[in-house]
């Protein structure tokens, strides 16, 4: 359910009227383009023009795509389908729309929304795709991954992010504070308020910043591995996506308009913190059922006899 909820918030959001003009896909495609590298370059230079020029049909072609994704995940019979059309299409949205999250052309950072929102999509769909009976100690166990892999999914998103710190420590001190602050520009009062005062604190330290994030996140990813640490690390890393996403993404600027104004707000998706969460979600372990307790007493005692008279007697219907 919350993965379908986040589906159709983006089909919402992708039904804003300047989604469906040339300006928007010309400057989704082309943003942040740092020295890519030369085959993503290639790919971005051949499907630009192609959706620019057919800016209207292709947003629509997106909105009817995640629209049938979020409603298909709402029924049982269509769940499978649904999942298997959002794993090519958050691929496609990740390599395309996030221009891969940010891993292939430099400056990757959780921070930011590293390794892309829509990648996290794609791999809770994996976890989720009902395979099997859903009677494992976490809702991934039913999904499409054996054991232990859905863990080691959550630590190697983790660690992996923590590894992309690495490339800040030698990078401008006030990195993470621009980041920030930039991130706050796209956000309403209080979210502007919050990145300003983060980025404050931060200031010039931005290797300093660098070095306790690699480490927290790293700790997230290993720490799902313990069962004693686990649902610490799920919840640190859940709160963690949750303060990137406040400070460092704005949501993806999605209440730049205010609560009720995101249809104006020109986002396209609340950023990587949601889904995230959501991601936590399947892991969490469950607490486990009690088995039922077995009456021990003997046959004619007045326990046996008291516990026979508090027991539901069924109706003659069978009810």
């Amino acid at each position: 359910m919350a993965l379908a909820g986040l589906w159709l918030l983006d089909a919402v959001l992708e039904c804003q009227p300047s989604f469906f003009q040339p300006e928007f896909f010309g400057g989704m495609l082309m943003m942040n383009m740092t020295a890519p590298p030369a085959w993503l370059w290639n790919l971005l230079t051949a499907v630009e023009p192609v959706v620019v020029t057919h800016a209207a049909p292709a947003n629509a072609a997106a909105v009817a795509v995640q629209f049938a994704i979020g409603l298909g995940l709402l029924w049982r019979t269509t769940v499978r389908a649904a999942l298997a059309l959002s794993v090519p299409w958050a691929l496609t949205v990740w390599l395309f729309g996030e221009m891969g999250g940010g891993l292939f052309v430099g400056g990757g950072s959780a921070l930011t929304g590293a390794p892309g929102a829509a990648l996290l999509y794609a791999i809770v769909a994996v976890l989720l795709w009902p395979r099997r009976p859903d009677a494992g100690t976490v809702v991934a166990d039913g999904g499409l991954l054996p054991r232990p892999a859905p863990l080691l999914v959550w630590a190697a998103v983790w660690v992996g992010t923590a590894a992309l710190e690495g490339g800040y420590l030698d990078r401008s001190p006030t990195f993470a504070a621009q980041a920030m602050d930039n991130a706050a520009v796209a956000g309403p009062g209080w979210l502007h308020a919050a990145g300003q005062a983060v980025g404050g604190l931060v200031g010039t330290h931005g290797a300093l910043f660098a070095a306790v994030a690699g480490t927290v996140q790293a700790a997230v990813g290993v720490g799902v591995l313990f069962p004693g640490a686990r649902r610490a690390a799920l919840a640190a890393g859940a709160a963690l996506a949750l303060f990137y996403g406040a400070v460092g993404q704005a949501f993806g600027g999605l209440f730049s308009n205010g609560v009720l104004g995101i249809l104006g707000s020109g986002a396209t998706d609340p950023g990587a913190a949601p889904i995230t969460v959501v991601l936590a979600l399947t892991l969490w372990p469950r607490v486990p059922r009690p088995a039922p307790r077995r009456d021990s007493s003997p046959p004619g005692s007045w326990a046996h006899r008291f516990r026979a008279r508090a027991a539901p007697t069924p109706s003659p219907s069978g009810g």
